[in-house]
């Protein structure tokens, strides 16, 4: 999760600087990430999608390296899904408000 975590960051930087997000890794490098993230189940980059909302979904295949398209393990099947980094925009925080101003 840490390599996801620093990736994530990158893409924050990025938005910050350019005001949208990169639509791949390699965007990131050199200014922001000094190598694609590598999945360490696989020892392939990390893999990257978008929410609707536009922001990254990072994540790694996991124990059973099925790309399960970002869906996160559960509790109860902990060895199915992917391992996921993700995040939503706080409940009722207008993001097209916000950057308006």
């Amino acid at each position: 999760m840490l390599l996801q975590a620093k990736a994530a960051i990158a893409f924050e930087l990025h938005f910050l600087e350019h005001d949208k997000y990169p639509t791949a890794f390699e965007s990131l490098i050199p200014e922001f990430l000094d190598a694609i993230p590598i999945d360490p189940w696989t020892d392939k980059p990390m893999l990257l999608d978008f929410r609707p909302d536009g922001r990254p979904v990072i994540y790694s295949v996991g124990e059973d390296l099925d790309d399960d398209g970002g869906i996160p393990q559960s509790h109860q099947k902990p060895r199915d899904g992917d391992i996921v980094w993700h995040y939503s925009l706080p409940v009722g925080f207008d993001a097209e408000a916000h950057y308006e101003k």
